[in-house]
Order: structure tokens, then C-alpha cells, then sequence
């Protein structure tokens, strides 16, 4: 048998393919992790770009309740009106002629597989030089008389209109409050830089994937796409 470097070039066929076989199994949740890492980075991003724009916003105009925000189309638009101002190189949203937003895809669907956002919510959007997209409507009153402050959601789509458009992965979901913003959660945790998260019927480990903001915001994974003995009271990775 011929020898290369002191190796048959059996041996060295069958060590080629043992490493082919290896990189076979582990490149790929290589790749997987590295993209979950930039969704986490993207997402914290776009909530410290909320959250600081939401605060000087309230400092220079009041609180939301006092920006005449109603429970109609032009609600979305006032409040991003008075949030752009504090937000650098910002690009205003337009729709096309079939009234869909060209900063978002046409359609989402929900972690469970569902078809769970159309393209033509009413309100106004906007998205930043990285390709975040932000979305804000308004479509309830109880921005002033509900004790819970709910005056707008902000749907962000951390990497505008490329896949895979899924709540969780690449979506999600804030609330705008009187006086802040808190991404969506089941948990209410009392930390300092994401309190009081804004409960939902979803907590991210099941269903839809709405409120997944404040789990991957808090816990600092996205282990709910991988393993289903999560808790937001006990384990919280996979591993």
C-alpha cells in the first residue's frame, strides 16, 4: 500500500472521512448558535433604542397619556412622531400600493406554525441603518384609563424583511407603557434593567411565541427553540 506522509492512503481516506462525518454533525448547530447569538445581540439593541428613546420622549413631552394617543390609525403615528427625534438615522416605512409595509415581510408565523401577523396593521413604522424594523400601533383606549397603561404594542423585526419572519426567532413584541416600554412576558420579574415585564397569555414556552422579548431579553438564550423542560421559576437552558 502506498504510503503518504507515513500513512497508507487508507488510513488517511478513513481519517478524512471521520473528520467529514464530525464537521457533518457539528457545523451546522455551529452556524445555528452563532445566528441565535446575533438574534439575542439585535434584540438588545433594538429594546436600549426603545427604552432611552421612550425616556427622553417622556422627559421633553409628558407621559403617552398625554400625546392625544387614540384607538385608531393615526395612534401609531403620533407616538413614533415623538419617539424619532431621539433615534439616529432613522428611515420612515412605506406601503406599497397593496397597503403592505415594505420594512416587514408579507406574513409571520407564530413558533406553534400558525399564520399569526398579516402585513397591514395599521400605524406607522420605521427602521434603523443595522435592519431592525420597528412597528408601532395603537389599538386600545386604555393607554388612558386602563390601570395597567397599556398604550401601543412596538413590533420589531430585528432583521427587516429577511426569514424567517417567525415570532421568537427573528420577531417580537414590546409594549409601550405611560411612562416606558417592557418587552412581552408571562413572567413578571423584578430585575433592574427589565422590570415588570408586561404579562401575556403567552410566556414563550408555549404556543404562539409573543412573548418571547422578555425571555430572551432576561434569560439571554433563545434554549426554548431547542429543549421543552424550560420554566421561567427553574431551568431556564437547555444545558
Amino acid at each position: 500500500m502506498k504510503k503518504i506522509f507515513g500513512f497508507t492512503l487508507a488510513e488517511v481516506l478513513i481519517t478524512l472521512g471521520i473528520i467529514g462525518v464530525v464537521a457533518a454533525l457539528t457545523i451546522p448547530s455551529l452556524i445555528s448558535k452563532y445566528q441565535e447569538q446575533q438574534y439575542i445581540n439585535s434584540l438588545k439593541v433594538a429594546y436600549s433604542t426603545l427604552d432611552q428613546a421612550v425616556h427622553m420622549a417622556v422627559n421633553e413631552y409628558g407621559t403617552v397619556d398625554q400625546w392625544n394617543v387614540q384607538r385608531d390609525a393615526q395612534g401609531g403615528a403620533i407616538i413614533v412622531d415623538n419617539l424619532l427625534p431621539f433615534i439616529k438615522s432613522v428611515k420612515l416605512c412605506q406601503r406599497s400600493s397593496r397597503g403592505t409595509n415594505k420594512c416587514f415581510a408579507t406574513s409571520y408565523k407564530g413558533l406553534d406554525g400558525s399564520d399569526f401577523l398579516q402585513n397591514q396593521t395599521p400605524g406607522k413604522s420605521f427602521n434603523l441603518p443595522n435592519g431592525i424594523s420597528f412597528h408601532v400601533y395603537s389599538l386600545y383606549s386604555g393607554c388612558n384609563t386602563d390601570s395597567r397603561s397599556l398604550c401601543a404594542y412596538i413590533i420589531t423585526d430585528i432583521n427587516g424583511q429577511k426569514g424567517p419572519n417567525v415570532l421568537g426567532k427573528d420577531t417580537f413584541y414590546f409594549v409601550l407603557l405611560r411612562d416606558k416600554i417592557s418587552p412581552i412576558g408571562k413572567k413578571r420579574v423584578q430585575d433592574i434593567q427589565y422590570s415588570d415585564c408586561y404579562p401575556f397569555e403567552s410566556n414563550c414556552l408555549t404556543g404562539d411565541g409573543i412573548g418571547c422579548a422578555a425571555w430572551v431579553l432576561f434569560n439571554g438564550n433563545m434554549d426554548y427553540l431547542h429543549c421543552d423542560d424550560l420554566s421561567w421559576d427553574g431551568k431556564t437552558k437547555c444545558k
